[in-house]
């Protein structure tokens, strides 16, 4: 279980790169896209296993979007970033974002924990091994 949704949760990660095609000079904004998008694919990992359903997770995803403006990053001119990355790094804005992430991939992590995995291989139709006890 883990092993699906961590995958799953990656390749959503990842996808977020092609971003880079629109702003090529935003890495590390589109790197911080990337990390909430791996984040947030194991929360609807655990949601859509929790629920059963991917509508839910579904829904949740329009309505992230819709709060975070669709998707759009920050735009700001290239002068304005590489000042701005000179200065070092905004350690006030990095910790909130790191726990808030931490607390959306242990929120999937402990739904899928919760999961059964007989009850997922039942719905999908996959015998499991017989375990000896």
């Amino acid at each position: 279980m883990y092993l699906s949704a961590v995958i799953t949760a990656l390749i959503f990660g990842l996808i977020h790169y092609i971003n880079l095609l629109k702003e090529p000079d935003n890495f590390l904004g589109i790197t911080s896209q990337v990390v909430f998008a791996f984040s947030i694919g194991v929360f609807f990992g655990g949601l859509t296993l929790r629920t059963g359903s991917i509508l839910v997770p579904s829904i949740f995803h329009g309505l992230v979007n819709f709060a975070f403006g669709t998707g759009d990053l920050k735009q700001q001119p290239l002068q304005a970033a590489t000042k701005e990355i000179s200065e070092g790094i905004n350690w006030s804005s990095i910790i909130p974002t790191t726990l808030f992430f931490a607390f959306i991939l242990l929120g999937g992590i402990y739904m899928i924990r919760k999961v059964s995995t007989e009850e997922v291989s039942i719905k999908l139709g996959i015998e499991m091994g017989a375990t000896e006890t």
